[in-house]
Protein backbone atom coordinates (compact mmCIF):
# COMPACT_ATOMS: atom_id res chain seq x y z
CA UNK A 1 0.00 0.00 0.00
CA UNK A 2 1.22 3.92 -1.17
CA UNK A 3 2.93 4.78 2.49
CA UNK A 4 1.05 8.39 1.89
CA UNK A 5 -2.47 6.81 1.76
CA UNK A 6 -1.22 4.04 4.76
CA UNK A 7 -0.85 7.57 6.30
CA UNK A 8 -3.90 8.99 5.82
CA UNK A 9 -5.95 6.62 6.63
CA UNK A 10 -4.00 5.88 10.23
CA UNK A 11 -5.16 9.88 10.59
CA UNK A 12 -8.74 9.52 9.79
CA UNK A 13 -8.71 6.58 11.81
CA UNK A 14 -7.97 8.46 14.82
CA UNK A 15 -9.57 10.72 14.22
CA UNK A 16 -12.68 8.66 13.77
CA UNK A 17 -11.90 7.31 17.44
CA UNK A 18 -11.59 10.87 18.84
CA UNK A 19 -14.95 11.89 17.25
CA UNK A 20 -16.27 8.82 18.79
CA UNK A 21 -15.07 9.12 22.06
CA UNK A 22 -16.48 12.35 22.57
CA UNK A 23 -20.00 12.30 24.46
CA UNK A 24 -22.61 14.61 22.86
CA UNK A 25 -25.32 16.20 24.83
CA UNK A 26 -27.94 13.81 23.31
CA UNK A 27 -26.12 10.95 25.28
CA UNK A 28 -26.41 12.90 28.75
CA UNK A 29 -30.01 13.55 28.03
CA UNK A 30 -30.53 9.91 27.37
CA UNK A 31 -29.45 9.13 30.16
CA UNK A 32 -31.43 11.87 32.77
CA UNK A 33 -34.06 9.93 34.34
CA UNK A 34 -37.70 10.84 34.20
CA UNK A 35 -39.00 12.40 37.31
CA UNK A 36 -40.65 10.04 39.51
CA UNK A 37 -44.07 9.62 40.88
CA UNK A 38 -45.71 9.79 44.27
CA UNK A 39 -42.64 11.41 45.51
CA UNK A 40 -44.02 11.73 49.22
CA UNK A 41 -44.96 8.22 49.55
CA UNK A 42 -41.45 7.18 48.38
CA UNK A 43 -39.52 4.92 51.31
CA UNK A 44 -35.34 4.75 51.49
CA UNK A 45 -34.80 1.76 49.04
CA UNK A 46 -36.70 4.04 46.11
CA UNK A 47 -34.89 7.37 47.24
CA UNK A 48 -31.22 5.86 47.19
CA UNK A 49 -32.00 3.61 43.49
CA UNK A 50 -32.71 7.72 42.89
CA UNK A 51 -30.20 8.95 44.37
CA UNK A 52 -27.96 6.61 42.82
CA UNK A 53 -28.70 7.03 39.44
CA UNK A 54 -28.26 10.98 39.60
CA UNK A 55 -24.75 10.33 41.43
CA UNK A 56 -23.32 8.03 38.82
CA UNK A 57 -24.46 10.35 35.89
CA UNK A 58 -23.12 13.19 37.68
CA UNK A 59 -19.87 11.75 38.35
CA UNK A 60 -19.46 11.03 34.79
CA UNK A 61 -19.97 14.30 33.55
CA UNK A 62 -17.98 15.68 36.49
CA UNK A 63 -15.09 13.52 35.54
CA UNK A 64 -15.16 14.73 31.83
CA UNK A 65 -15.22 18.02 33.03
CA UNK A 66 -12.37 17.22 35.42
CA UNK A 67 -10.61 15.97 32.56
CA UNK A 68 -10.91 18.63 29.95
CA UNK A 69 -10.10 21.33 32.05
CA UNK A 70 -6.72 20.34 32.82
CA UNK A 71 -6.00 19.65 29.05
CA UNK A 72 -7.29 23.57 28.33
CA UNK A 73 -4.66 24.40 31.04
CA UNK A 74 -2.00 22.16 29.40
CA UNK A 75 -2.66 23.96 26.51
CA UNK A 76 -2.33 27.33 28.02
CA UNK A 77 0.75 26.53 29.78
CA UNK A 78 2.31 25.47 26.76
CA UNK A 79 1.12 28.85 24.02
CA UNK A 80 2.86 32.16 24.25
CA UNK A 81 0.84 35.63 24.93
CA UNK A 82 0.19 37.15 21.38
CA UNK A 83 2.40 40.68 21.79
CA UNK A 84 -0.04 41.74 18.83
CA UNK A 85 -3.46 41.08 20.50
CA UNK A 86 -3.62 45.19 21.55
CA UNK A 87 -3.40 46.23 18.07
CA UNK A 88 -6.13 48.37 16.16
CA UNK A 89 -6.98 45.58 14.04
CA UNK A 90 -7.19 42.71 17.20
CA UNK A 91 -8.39 44.83 19.66
CA UNK A 92 -11.25 45.21 17.52
CA UNK A 93 -11.71 41.73 17.03
CA UNK A 94 -11.37 41.05 21.01
CA UNK A 95 -13.94 43.28 22.34
CA UNK A 96 -16.20 42.18 19.17
CA UNK A 97 -15.81 38.82 20.72
CA UNK A 98 -15.88 40.36 24.56
CA UNK A 99 -19.71 41.98 23.40
CA UNK A 100 -21.02 38.71 21.64
CA UNK A 101 -20.12 36.85 25.08
CA UNK A 102 -22.50 39.00 26.94
CA UNK A 103 -24.74 38.59 25.01
CA UNK A 104 -24.78 35.05 25.44
CA UNK A 105 -24.47 35.46 29.13
CA UNK A 106 -27.26 37.76 29.64
CA UNK A 107 -29.99 35.30 27.56
CA UNK A 108 -28.43 32.35 29.64
CA UNK A 109 -28.73 34.83 33.20
CA UNK A 110 -32.16 35.75 31.78
CA UNK A 111 -33.19 31.74 31.06
CA UNK A 112 -31.80 30.67 34.34
CA UNK A 113 -33.33 33.57 36.74
CA UNK A 114 -36.97 32.90 34.79
CA UNK A 115 -36.73 29.16 35.55
CA UNK A 116 -35.67 29.55 39.53
CA UNK A 117 -37.66 32.68 40.20
CA UNK A 118 -41.17 31.71 39.88
CA UNK A 119 -39.88 28.17 42.02
CA UNK A 120 -38.27 29.82 44.73
CA UNK A 121 -41.12 32.07 45.31
CA UNK A 122 -43.87 29.20 45.66
CA UNK A 123 -41.49 27.09 47.48
CA UNK A 124 -41.38 30.44 50.16
CA UNK A 125 -45.09 30.39 50.19
CA UNK A 126 -45.48 27.14 51.25
CA UNK A 127 -42.82 26.96 53.64
CA UNK A 128 -44.61 29.65 55.31
CA UNK A 129 -48.02 28.25 54.80
CA UNK A 130 -46.80 25.46 56.89
CA UNK A 131 -44.80 27.07 59.54
CA UNK A 132 -45.49 25.67 62.74
CA UNK A 133 -48.02 23.49 61.46
CA UNK A 134 -46.26 20.19 61.23
CA UNK A 135 -46.93 18.34 64.36
CA UNK A 136 -48.92 15.66 62.61
CA UNK A 137 -47.67 13.70 59.95
CA UNK A 138 -50.80 14.58 57.58
CA UNK A 139 -49.87 17.96 57.56
CA UNK A 140 -45.67 17.13 56.62
CA UNK A 141 -47.52 14.95 53.77
CA UNK A 142 -49.38 17.62 52.71
CA UNK A 143 -46.16 20.29 52.66
CA UNK A 144 -44.17 18.07 50.91
CA UNK A 145 -47.17 17.21 47.80
CA UNK A 146 -47.37 21.14 47.10
CA UNK A 147 -43.48 21.39 47.53
CA UNK A 148 -42.84 18.37 45.11
CA UNK A 149 -45.82 19.52 42.41
CA UNK A 150 -44.20 22.92 42.75
CA UNK A 151 -40.93 21.19 42.18
CA UNK A 152 -41.81 18.95 39.30
CA UNK A 153 -43.16 22.27 37.50
CA UNK A 154 -40.03 24.01 37.93
CA UNK A 155 -37.86 20.69 36.39
CA UNK A 156 -40.51 20.47 33.98
CA UNK A 157 -39.65 23.92 32.63
CA UNK A 158 -35.74 23.48 33.26
CA UNK A 159 -36.03 20.44 30.91
CA UNK A 160 -37.99 22.21 28.38
CA UNK A 161 -35.40 25.09 28.26
CA UNK A 162 -32.25 22.74 28.60
CA UNK A 163 -31.61 22.51 24.61
CA UNK A 164 -31.94 26.27 24.37
CA UNK A 165 -29.54 26.19 27.04
CA UNK A 166 -27.07 23.94 25.62
CA UNK A 167 -27.25 25.74 22.26
CA UNK A 168 -26.16 29.26 24.14
CA UNK A 169 -23.41 26.71 25.73
CA UNK A 170 -21.58 25.38 22.36
CA UNK A 171 -21.82 29.28 21.65
CA UNK A 172 -20.65 30.19 24.22
CA UNK A 173 -17.64 27.56 24.27
CA UNK A 174 -16.64 28.43 20.50
CA UNK A 175 -16.47 32.39 21.54
CA UNK A 176 -14.66 31.51 24.63
CA UNK A 177 -12.08 29.23 22.40
CA UNK A 178 -11.77 32.36 19.73
CA UNK A 179 -11.18 34.42 23.16
CA UNK A 180 -8.47 32.67 23.95
CA UNK A 181 -6.71 32.06 20.93
CA UNK A 182 -6.50 35.65 20.06
CA UNK A 183 -4.46 36.06 23.42
CA UNK A 184 -2.23 33.20 22.89
CA UNK A 185 0.45 32.45 20.12
CA UNK A 186 0.15 28.48 19.48
CA UNK A 187 -3.04 27.85 21.26
CA UNK A 188 -5.17 25.04 19.50
CA UNK A 189 -7.67 23.29 22.28
CA UNK A 190 -11.06 23.47 21.35
CA UNK A 191 -13.69 22.67 23.95
CA UNK A 192 -15.99 19.50 23.61
CA UNK A 193 -17.68 19.99 27.09
CA UNK A 194 -17.45 23.73 28.71
CA UNK A 195 -20.33 25.61 29.13
CA UNK A 196 -23.24 23.28 27.69
CA UNK A 197 -21.81 20.03 29.67
CA UNK A 198 -22.06 22.54 32.96
CA UNK A 199 -26.01 23.17 31.85
CA UNK A 200 -26.87 19.67 31.95
CA UNK A 201 -24.76 19.17 35.02
CA UNK A 202 -26.39 21.65 36.43
CA UNK A 203 -30.36 20.47 35.87
CA UNK A 204 -29.11 16.78 37.18
CA UNK A 205 -27.88 19.06 40.32
CA UNK A 206 -31.44 19.79 40.90
CA UNK A 207 -32.55 16.50 39.97
CA UNK A 208 -31.12 14.90 43.23
CA UNK A 209 -33.20 17.34 45.02
CA UNK A 210 -36.48 15.98 44.01
CA UNK A 211 -36.85 13.73 47.69
CA UNK A 212 -35.35 16.28 49.86
CA UNK A 213 -39.09 16.98 51.31
CA UNK A 214 -40.37 13.80 51.96
CA UNK A 215 -40.89 13.08 55.61
CA UNK A 216 -38.62 11.17 57.48
CA UNK A 217 -41.00 9.02 59.22
CA UNK A 218 -42.14 8.01 55.58
CA UNK A 219 -38.65 6.92 54.52
CA UNK A 220 -38.27 4.59 56.96
CA UNK A 221 -40.73 1.88 55.37
CA UNK A 222 -39.57 -0.90 53.80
Amino acid sequence: MNKTLFSTLIAISLLCVNVSAQKTPQYFLSKIPALPRNICEANNKEIMQWNDKIIMLKNEMLSLKADEKQKKEEAEVHAKPRMDMFEPANADKIQKLGEEIQVVETETNAIQTELISPFIENQSNIELKYYGMLDKFEQRINKCREISAARADYLTNYRNKLDKLIELGIKGNKLSDEMTTMSYAGYAFRTQYGFWLDFILSYVDELSHVYDDVPTSNTEKH
